[in-house]
């Protein structure tokens, strides 16, 4: 258990209304237990909670000065932004929860997070630009490599690279995941947008193989029904219906696993659309709803997607992220956090 009394009874809530939460289970937050929420909860943001096992109950937000002391506590994750993320100097990315949205926060700005457990990673601040970030940012407009400018961290390369990839993917119309480009970041990162729109036209042909190559499967009706978020009830009309039991179980696999859930829906008899994060990408897979094994992975597995169980599909990502196998076949925009319940 975490002895910290600053930390010890507070939690990030990482969306308005929600029912799960993650509490750091040990103090250097490498394991993460999941708890029921209890109580309103009228936004994200850093709460007082109150209670201890399985459930606690949400309290009153943290003040400013209390968030401080609670950041201050937490270890650090430095390294530079990208699309709502921090990218750090080892290539790790990650969603940077309670960050100022992207109109406020500049690709390859100088951004600290700190690690409250698996793949929760929450935003602290932002510092001073020096000029390899202005000029980094610069060459990204311009379409260019960043060879030429000196003194510019492994972090804002990647960085760089990964904004010099969005904008081919836009151009392009390929949108692409980071791990599916970790290994060609460096590339990029020297050549500018020839290599960024040669990295995004190999992984289209990567994808479009892959889809030819999967096993037909019987198309099923989607049941039209309001997404459960992480974390949030299902809401029709203000009126807040019984959780279904696997809801739980989706939450509880992918948190063992480091991994985080975005959102979950039923997808048809038997089937769950199941929307995830893990690692810097966001991911879409088909389960049944009884033992949560796969149906469609989301990636390229050679048609072997069904002898898979959710819980076991984060490994099987960060396989073939480090071998630059990794090809995402149900691709979702943006990082899946940026909805709010509204």
């Amino acid at each position: 258990m975490n002895r910290n009394p600053v930390i010890a009874a507070v939690l990030p809530v990482l969306r308005r209304g929600s029912r799960w939460g993650v509490r750091r289970a040990d103090p250097g937050g490498g394991t993460g237990r999941l708890v029921a929420l209890r109580g309103e909860v009228p936004r994200a943001g850093w709460f007082h909670t109150t209670g201890f096992g399985s459930q606690v109950r949400v309290r009153e937000p943290l003040s400013e000065e209390e968030q401080a002391r609670v950041l201050a506590a937490l270890p650090s994750r430095s390294g530079h932004h990208w699309n709502g993320m921090v990218v750090d100097d080892r290539g790790r990315v990650e969603h940077l929860h309670f960050a100022p949205v992207d109109e406020d926060l500049e690709v390859g700005a100088r951004v600290v997070g700190r690690f409250w457990a698996p793949s929760v990673v929450v935003f602290d601040r932002v510092d001073m630009d020096d000029q390899p970030e202005m000029s980094v940012r610069e060459a990204v407009l311009q379409g260019r490599g960043f060879d030429a400018i000196s003194g510019v961290a492994a972090s804002l390369r990647l960085a760089g690279a990964l904004a010099l990839l969005s904008r081919a993917g836009q151009a392009l119309s390929v949108p692409f995941s980071p791990p599916e480009v970790a290994l060609r970041l460096r590339d990029v990162s020297s050549a500018g947008d020839e290599a960024a729109r040669r990295v995004l036209l190999d992984l289209q042909a990567l994808r479009q193989e892959a889809v030819r190559s999967l096993p037909a499967v019987p198309v099923v009706p989607v049941v039209p029904v309001v997404p459960i978020r992480m974390g949030s009830p299902v809401v029709t009309q203000g009126v807040v219906p019984a959780r279904e039991a696997w809801v739980d179980r989706i939450v509880g696999s992918l948190s063992r696993s480091g991994a985080q859930l975005v959102n979950a829906r039923r997808a048809g008899a038997g089937r769950i659309e199941v929307t995830w994060t893990f690692r810097g990408g966001t991911y879409q897979s088909v389960l049944d709803d009884k033992h949560l094994n796969v149906l469609d992975a989301g990636v390229c597995l050679a048609g072997t997607d069904r002898r898979f169980t959710l819980d076991s599909l984060p490994s099987v990502i960060r396989e073939g992220e480090e071998r630059g196998k990794l090809v995402v076949t149900r691709h979702v925009s943006g990082s899946g956090w940026d909805d709010d319940d509204d």
